[in-house]
């Protein structure tokens, strides 16, 4: 047991490799302390905590009635199951941006949260109905594609909330991919690969259906990729890349919305139109749009929030 210091001592250790890991309420451990002991001598070993947060819910159908024995997992791994009640708890997360989700059956249900230190948030859930997609992507001429490229998929409309985050795959070999569990509305999917002009497209995702989807593609140079990129419609001329603090601004175009409204290379993404980031397919996502129309975007820089109102390029 550490002091009120937080010092603490073991004596008696043979010489060995020893592992020490602490544990308090409220603290989770952030790296294990490792060292050798050896004979007739005192080791010094720190070891650190990271603070904590709590998160609770309850878990319903459509209907509002709550659904008992289901489980409730997070992005890194953490699961709890539902009481008779519906009641989920889970405890220890790390301060970050975390991922809910639940599935009984057919029906799904995914929730983000920005946790903070101390936090006990809501994080109620509703399970939905939900849809797939099947797809293919091909060059201009039909032709099948000489690798595996990326496709991104964000909703348009009629998306609920909670599952409406952005989503990707790859293609296999013959350009084929596969979505699962995409919530019921209308989603638009576009190619990513700087050999390839973006394809894009919509469809309308039905519950309980799986949609099908061709997206053509025509080959470009690395200079065409980089001058698109500078003059793409509906976009802030921006890129994003996941850090250990989140998900970052990676470089803006200098004419580009993102520049001229003065966001920087560094910031972190902390929400969009209000609602918490989750990844960098996320940002893409919900920074896209319609030319010419509004985002919010809230950046954290040097410890300190900054609100920004964008026009996505015409």
């Amino acid at each position: 047991m550490s002091g009120a210091d937080g010092r603490y001592e073991v004596t008696g250790l043979p010489p060995a490799d020893i592992e020490v890991v602490a544990r308090a309420p409220g603290f989770a451990p952030l790296n294990p302390g490792r060292a050798k002991l050896v004979a007739g001598e005192r080791t010094v070993l720190d070891v650190v905590l990271a603070l904590t947060a709590s998160v609770g819910g309850t878990l319903r159908d459509e209907e509002g009635h709550p659904v008992a024995g289901a489980f409730v997992r997070t992005d890194r791994g953490a699961v709890a199951t539902t009481d008779a009640a519906g009641h989920f708890s889970l405890s220890g997360l790390e301060l970050r941006h975390v991922v809910l989700e639940a599935e009984v059956g057919d029906r799904f249900a995914r929730r983000s949260l920005n946790l903070g230190e101390g936090q006990n948030p809501d994080a109620d859930l509703t399970l939905r109905a939900t849809g797939g997609l099947g797809g293919r992507v091909a060059r201009a001429d039909g032709l099948p594609l000489d690798r595996p490229i990326s496709v991104l998929g964000f909703p348009v409309t009629g998306a609920d909330p909670g599952l409406a985050e952005a989503v990707q795959a790859s293609t296999d070999a013959a350009g084929a991919f596969r979505v699962a569990r995409l919530s019921v509305g209308r989603w638009r999917f576009s190619t990513y690969d700087s050999g390839y002009a973006a394809g894009d497209a919509e469809v309308e995702i039905r519950p309980g259906e799986t949609a099908h989807l061709e997206l053509r593609v025509k080959e470009q140079t690395e200079e065409e990729h980089i001058a698109r990129g500078a003059v793409e419609r509906g976009t802030l001329g921006a890129a994003f890349e996941a850090t250990a603090g989140g998900v970052a601004v990676s470089w803006s175009v200098s004419t580009g919305p993102a520049a001229r409204e003065g966001l920087a290379v560094g910031d972190l993404l902390v929400s969009i139109d209000g609602t918490p980031v989750g990844n960098t397919f996320d940002a893409y996502a919900r920074t896209r749009g319609k030319p010419g129309s509004r985002v919010k975007l809230s950046v954290r820089r040097e410890g300190v929030d900054h609100d920004f109102e964008l026009t996505r390029g015409e």
